[in-house]
């Protein structure tokens, strides 16, 4: 009986160990946090044209931060627009940072592109985002 009760204490607490999540953030500013296994769409974010600053990345493969990082911009068919690699590391400076008006310039071309994660754990890559040109607004909007 002891045993039943201890694997069922157990299993109520292992949904919150290990998993991947991701977070994205505009000049600190949460815009959206994802749960991989928890994740029904992929989330769309509206960019302003005269926004400032950077957006920055947070990627946890179940607790641990991935190496040999890349972001990557693609179009609708896969293409890449553009890649940006990351340092191994641990820490704070773990977020993977892209100026704003970078992202905006490309998109400017090409509107709307995914933003794609990929690691030396995560070498098929995994689509964080999909990055829309908005002239219309000042923020970023998460639909």
């Amino acid at each position: 009986m002891k045993t039943i009760l201890i694997i069922s204490m157990l299993c109520s607490f292992m949904s919150n160990l290990g998993g991947e999540h991701y977070s994205i953030y505009l000049n600190n500013n949460l815009l959206t946090q994802q749960v991989i296994a928890h994740q029904e769409k992929i989330p769309a974010l509206r960019i302003g044209a005269s926004i400032q600053g950077n957006i920055s990345i947070h990627y946890d493969h179940c607790g641990q931060i991935g190496k040999s990082r890349t972001l990557s911009l693609r179009t609708g068919e896969n293409k890449v627009i553009k890649t940006w690699n990351f340092d191994d590391t641990l820490g704070a400076k773990s977020k993977m940072i892209v100026e704003v008006n970078e992202i905006t310039r490309l998109l400017q071309k090409q509107s709307p592109a995914t933003l794609v994660y990929s690691s030396k754990e995560l070498r098929e890559g995994r689509v964080l985002a999909t990055f829309i040109l908005d002239n219309q607004t000042t923020v970023a909007k998460t639909e």
